[in-house]
């Protein structure tokens, strides 16, 4: 019985003990970052694309970067030309988008490649790293229209820089 009657006062105890928690609510040397930036320019685009031929890529764009706390992310729409550095002229004007983050980014475009005496529509998705206004990537054309012509990367690695011209916001 005596059991018993010490097992409840040491129950009945126990649910109103109370002990100081050390760990403070909001440590002071965690601070959250509040920051939000967002900024859109018209910009040049200046490039090099390397594989078996060399080609050097000019045209305007329209970058967009966001900033919420510690990540960014960046968005490049643009329309530029490639231009085979070689001793017979070959241009592909191209249509894309790249998305990139501090992780990574993604980006498809369109070109249309030619001699001006024929010539074949490629589609490239590309990966690599980069933001809005600069991106190192990998990508393949896919051929889609005239299969013979050929005189340009399948594989290839690109360097692109974008340069502000105008502030659109």
């Amino acid at each position: 019985m005596r059991f018993i009657q010490t097992l409840l006062l040491i129950l009945t105890l126990s649910t109103f003990a109370q002990a100081q928690d050390t760990i403070p609510s909001t440590p002071k040397y965690q601070t959250t970052d509040t920051t939000h930036k967002e900024e859109m320019a018209l910009c040049l685009v200046v490039g090099y694309n390397v594989w078996a031929y060399h080609f050097g890529e000019i045209g305007f764009s329209v970058a967009h970067s966001k900033q919420e706390g510690y990540e960014t992310v960046g968005t490049n729409i643009y329309l530029t030309s490639e231009i085979k550095l070689d001793n017979q002229l070959m241009l592909g004007p191209k249509a894309g988008i790249w998305i990139g983050s501090s992780t990574g980014g993604l980006g498809l475009n369109t070109t249309y490649y030619t001699d001006l005496d024929q010539g074949a529509l490629c589609i490239k998705p590309e990966m690599g790293i980069g933001m809005s206004r600069f991106k190192l990537t990998y990508g393949y054309n896919f051929n889609l229209t005239n299969k013979e012509f050929n005189r340009f990367n399948k594989h290839v690695i690109s360097l692109n820089l974008s340069l502000d011209l105008l502030k659109l916001n």
